[in-house]
């Protein structure tokens, strides 16, 4: 639909019924409801018209819906006349399957087994995406290895420098430009609406890769925190922090404010969570709409393909990540925001700190990318991106002060003990020696 006039009404996030749409086949009229329906941002189609409004509607088997026989829809239309009250029209169109897409549970060409109309959506959609979920499977192992072992990784800093550059590279280009598996605070939303609802599990289940994501996103929120997901598995912030190093690179000037300016800068992303999910009560259009504060869309899922304002705003934020790294999850991301509320329960506290940091030393507070290290020397959960950066510092008996000073005391003490071995060694009588 492209007109001002929604066909989905503004009732049925509270009736749970489309009051303006109405399907009708043979003698039997079927009401959709907000069970039957999943809301599409854009058709991913080459060509593809640009709407307003895109719905897709899933009628349950119990419906006896045929979609072999002619059916029509109906748009119901409501006008308030001032002095004649309310008048009604309904506009109505006719469809009929065309004949070449209709299939007598005959095996379709090229394919091994006939086809199963009966199977769920949601089994369809895994058995075609089981290559993305073994991939993506493999990389999550592979993170949560180094996440378990950590005290060992983190004491070869170079290797880990470079594993996460990997990492973050396979991010981007895999799960966000490849498979199109960037998460979004629009997931966070839909979660919380169908709660407030009628949950369905199917309906999750229709997006593989995103089920994959978020059902490590829980237990990675259970066991380290948010900064799991921020800090490696988000396409998004990957693209930021791949272009701050490379501007850190090409010597472009960094910006780091004040710690006091930028603890206060970090409730902006949760103002902006929580307006969306009051929103998110209302029309759908408006929190829709309101979500493009996320460039996730126009960067990771259309590749910049899109109208110049959404163009615009994305570059002007990746811009800003050259000077400011991860600008946008600092201080906008309201998924980041979402996923920071329960983090403080997490399960494992691995971030190891000596009784120094914050007293003595302030050199992890430096280089922490996201300045999530207080002054007083602890680590910030809620703006964390476990980038273990620190942790490798921790280890560092070079640029740590602490773990300085005692492999200097421990050279000290050596060198003291080879000195009195050559002195008791100079001072014993030579071997022959009669006297």
């Amino acid at each position: 639909m492209r007109g001002f006039y929604s066909f989905r009404g503004y009732n049925y996030r509270r009736t749970g019924t489309f009051e303006r749409l109405q399907l009708v086949q043979g003698g039997q009229t079927i009401r959709l409801t907000k069970a039957m329906h999943r809301s599409i941002k854009k058709l991913a189609i080459a060509g593809a018209p640009d709407f307003r409004e895109v719905s897709f509607f899933i009628l349950p088997p119990e419906l006896k819906f045929d979609p072999v026989k002619p059916w029509r829809l109906e748009v119901l239309v409501e006008r308030d006349i001032p002095g004649k009250g309310e008048r009604f029209a309904s506009f109505p169109l006719n469809y009929t399957l065309p004949a070449r897409f209709i299939l007598e549970r005959e095996t379709l060409p090229g394919a091994a087994e006939p086809v199963d109309l009966d199977r769920p959506l949601w089994e369809v959609r895994w058995q075609e995406s089981w290559p993305h979920v073994l991939v993506t499977g493999v990389a999550i192992l592979i993170l949560s290895g180094l996440l378990v072992f950590q005290d060992w990784a983190v004491k070869h800093r170079p290797w880990i420098d470079w594993f996460r550059i990997g990492f973050l590279i396979f991010t981007l280009v895999y799960i966000g430009w490849t498979v199109a598996a960037q998460l979004s605070v629009i997931n966070v939303l839909t979660f919380v609406s169908s709660l407030l609802t009628e949950f369905h599990w199917d309906f999750f289940l229709l997006e593989p890769l995103i089920f994959v994501l978020w059902g490590f996103v829980a237990l990675a929120l259970l066991f380290w925190g948010r900064g799991v997901f921020c800090g490696w598995l988000c396409p998004f912030g990957a693209l930021q922090e791949l272009i701050n190093r490379i501007a850190v690179k090409v010597r472009t000037p960094q910006f780091s404010l004040p710690f006091s300016v930028n603890e206060r800068l970090w409730p902006a992303k949760y103002v902006i969570f929580i307006g969306l999910l009051a929103l998110s009560l209302g029309p759908a259009e408006t929190a829709e709409k309101m979500t493009e504060i996320e460039p996730f869309k126009t960067v990771i899922a259309l590749r910049f393909v899109r109208e110049w304002p959404f163009v615009v705003y994305a570059i002007l934020v990746l811009a800003g990540a050259a000077f400011v790294n991860r600008v946008f999850c600092r201080y906008l991301c309201p998924l980041g925001a979402a996923l920071a509320i329960p983090a403080k329960n997490h399960m494992f506290d691995w971030l190891k700190r000596h009784h120094q940091c914050g007293t003595e030393c302030q050199v992890c507070a430096k280089i922490c990318p996201v300045q999530a290290i207080h002054p007083d020397g602890h680590i910030d959960v809620h703006e964390c991106i476990y980038c273990l950066e620190c942790q490798s510092l921790y280890y560092d008996d070079h640029q740590c002060p602490p773990m300085a000073e005692a492999r200097r005391r421990r050279e000290r003490r050596a060198a003291l003990a080879a000195g009195e071995t050559v002195q008791m060694g100079g001072a014993e009588p030579a071997p022959g020696d009669g006297s």
